[in-house]
């Protein structure tokens, strides 16, 4: 929970060079985005939608460093 707190402070306070649509990148929303997949479709949920979180935010910051670095 700490993590996405951070995350979207972090993102909402500018410290990092991200649009705010980076904050649903993040493990605890995809994690809830991942078990509203499992209601609706019910009972095809997956474990692995932290682990998804996880990757989409260090992959978002890394694209932007690497676009920064570029410049």
């Amino acid at each position: 929970g700490l993590v996405t707190v951070s995350w979207i402070g972090m993102v909402w306070k500018g410290m990092l060079p991200l649009k705010k649509i980076a904050l649903i990148c993040n493990p605890l929303t995809i994690l809830f985005l991942g078990g509203g997949q499992d209601m609706i479709l019910g009972g095809m949920y997956s474990n692995g939608y932290e682990s998804l979180g996880w990757l989409l935010m260090y992959l978002v910051c890394a694209m932007k460093l690497v676009e920064e670095r570029e410049r």
